[in-house]
């Protein structure tokens, strides 16, 4: 299921497969692919460095019953190669297709950069099942997952490799077909099928299809292969799903310092947070919240190449301005109703600039 090469490849590609229902006989299927940047070939254009690459797509159906082909031309842009290898960029991408159940398929992703004519390849082979009665999606694995429109998905993240800046895994689930009360659970297992960890589990309510999205910190675990298992049991049904993650040895310090001027003003994620990275945060023990903060902020970083974290600074001036002219009654600036205003999106003249800096999320 993971990404591979033969002797004419060069290019590392990793990818994933998400299933999730369309109808009845039909599946949407998304394939998620990842290729770093440091692999592809740049030409500078202007100030930043451009590579042009094509990616071909290939769905073929094993029961003998024709293909699907698409090929793409994609661009990558990055400051600099070499910012782009010490930063481990990848340019990551979604593909989607529509198939028919009751069917088998191979999946095919040839990435083949236009510079250099170097390829790499991954694929996987699926079978579709029914969607009939109650069922479960493939589980999603990220790193992040984004709000847009009153819903929630996750980035896409092929590699799912954890460790280092990244210690919160994030995954996204849907449930079809289910009424009345079901109970949700989420465990962590070891490669030989071991329970490492009981996650949570929860009671809800259904009155037909579901969407489950959440976090968990995986800070404890010691390098290895992992499985994330879900379980829903409903009535007399249990359904269950699971999916492959990695959690890599540290090779550096990945969560810089946060200076000891600037940490009460990290500590005011509310501003920039989502919600559900605030659940997140709560959910914590006291002793791993400081490690998420330290994250929550380098993931913010609008440039790693600089000592400073201009995002945080951006805050703290925003907080700063805060305190010193809209305080009042005893309150502090920040906590008065113009005061979080003025926070959040900055000066009037300033507003549409300022909050797609502060708020900007990366992709990769």
């Amino acid at each position: 299921m993971f990404w591979f090469l033969l002797a004419v490849y060069e290019i590392p590609v990793e990818g994933d497969v998400g299933v999730f229902m369309e109808g009845d006989s039909v599946s949407y299927v998304e394939v998620y692919y990842s290729v770093p940047s440091a692999c592809l070939t740049y030409e500078k254009k202007g100030g930043r460095y451009r590579a042009r690459y094509f990616v071909d797509f290939r769905v073929k159906n094993l029961d003998g019953e024709g293909e699907l082909f698409h090929r793409f031309p994609k661009l990558s842009f990055v400051n600099s190669p070499e910012d782009a290898k010490e930063r481990q960029l990848e340019a990551v991408d979604v593909l989607s297709v529509s198939l028919l159940c009751g069917k088998h398929y191979l999946l095919s992703v040839e990435v083949e950069d236009s510079i250099s004519g170097r390829k790499g390849c991954w694929e996987d082979t699926l079978f579709l099942p029914p969607w009939k009665g109650p069922s479960m999606s493939s589980i999603q694995i990220s790193y992040y997952l984004k709000q847009e429109e009153g819903r929630v998905f996750p980035i896409p993240y092929p590699g799912r490799k954890f460790g280092g800046r990244r210690r919160i895994l994030c995954y996204y689930l849907e449930l079809y077909n289910l009424k009345g009360e079901v109970e949700l659970a989420y465990f962590i297992l070891s490669e030989s099928g071991d329970t490492i960890q009981r996650i949570k589990e929860r009671k809800l309510l259904s009155s037909g299809n579901l969407v489950d999205a959440g976090g968990i910190n995986i800070v404890a675990l010691k390098p290895g292969t992992y499985r994330l298992l879900a379980r829903a049991k409903a009535g007399g049904l249990v359904l269950s799903q699971e999916k492959e993650f990695y959690v890599l040895s540290p090779r550096r310090a990945t969560s810089p310092e946060i200076p000891d001027s600037l940490m009460e003003y990290a500590k005011e994620i509310q501003y920039v947070a989502t919600r559900e990275e605030l659940e997140i945060y709560k959910s914590l023990p006291d002793t791993l919240k400081l490690q998420y903060i330290k994250s929550f902020w380098m993931k913010r970083d609008p440039n790693p190449a600089t000592p400073e974290n201009e995002a945080l600074l951006e805050l703290a001036s925003r907080i700063r301005y805060a305190d010193e002219n809209f305080k009042e009654l005893g309150k502090r600036g920040r906590d008065t109703d113009r005061g979080r205003i003025y926070i959040k999106y900055g000066p009037p003249d300033e507003i549409t600039e300022k909050t797609h800096d502060l708020l900007a999320k990366p992709y990769v």
